[in-house]
């Protein structure tokens, strides 16, 4: 295995292992609509195919009801609709709607259960809040493929997830955690020690910079890896993460360790 899937434990937390930072992308999702065969020509079947950063293919699955806005009912040939940001459930076509719906849509409004809540949780006490991604694409820098491993070795890597694992990205977790990626601090899976967000995450950034109440160093913050590959970039600092004890240790402890400031 390539020691570039292990980076030195250089860059954020003194004791740790280098952490990236992300703001978690969009799924896109478009509604088409496809003929059905051995039926009149004139009926057609509604199907949504959705594209995801964690799949190397679309998925496509039927429409049941078309979508309308909770409130107004308007349709989506008539208006633009968005998903609750939180279920993802509810449509709306304004803020108005959103807002009017809102004291009965608050009784039912959480977000959905998914087989890696439970490794949200970091050595540090902080919770990773965004979502965990296959790494499914290349990185040339890196020369890494699929899964997170060595370009060579990629092919193989895939087809163990398809046929050992049967496609089950949680059984696959297990095996390979370094394979996936949070998208709330850009670190793959295999790094628990915390989620360096510099600002996005509802609790305070735990790293090295953000307790100094400095910025990432261009160095660090420019650098190009798989498991933050498409993904907008915090620079940081947290300005709620400042501790003038901590700050002056990790100082003291990066500059001993020859480490960048």
């Amino acid at each position: 295995m390539s020691s570039r899937l292990h980076r030195p434990f250089e860059l954020y937390h003194v004791p740790d292992i280098l952490i990236d930072i992300c703001v978690a992308p969009l799924d896109c999702r478009w509604t088409i609509d496809k003929p059905l065969r051995a039926t009149p020509s004139n009926v057609n079947l509604n199907v949504i195919v959705e594209f995801s950063p964690q799949r190397c293919f679309p998925m496509v699955h039927p429409a049941i009801t078309p979508r309308t806005c909770e409130v107004c009912r308007k349709g989506e040939e008539e208006v633009t609709l968005q998903r609750c940001s939180t279920c993802k459930e509810h449509n709306y076509c304004s803020t108005a709607c959103q807002r009017a719906d809102w004291p009965t849509h608050k009784l039912t409004c959480k977000k959905p259960v998914v087989w890696y809540d439970k490794h949200r949780r970091c050595r540090d006490g902080n919770k990773h809040e965004g979502r965990l991604e296959l790494i499914t694409w290349s990185c040339p820098l890196e020369e890494t493929g699929w899964g997170h491993v060595v370009e060579n070795e990629a092919a193989d890597f895939k087809r163990k997830f398809e046929v050992q694992y049967g496609g089950n990205e949680e059984r696959f977790y297990k095996y390979w955690p370094q394979g996936f990626r949070w998208t709330c601090c850009g670190t793959d899976a295999g790094m628990d020690y915390g989620c360096d967000h510099h600002g996005s995450g509802t609790q305070p950034c735990t790293c090295d910079f953000c307790r100094m109440g400095s910025p990432l160093p261009e160095r660090i913050y420019g650098e190009q890896s798989a498991s933050r590959m498409g993904l907008a970039l915090r620079r940081g600092p947290d300005r709620r993460s400042f501790n003038a004890g901590l700050a002056a240790m990790s100082a003291t402890m990066r500059t001993m360790m020859g480490l960048e400031m």
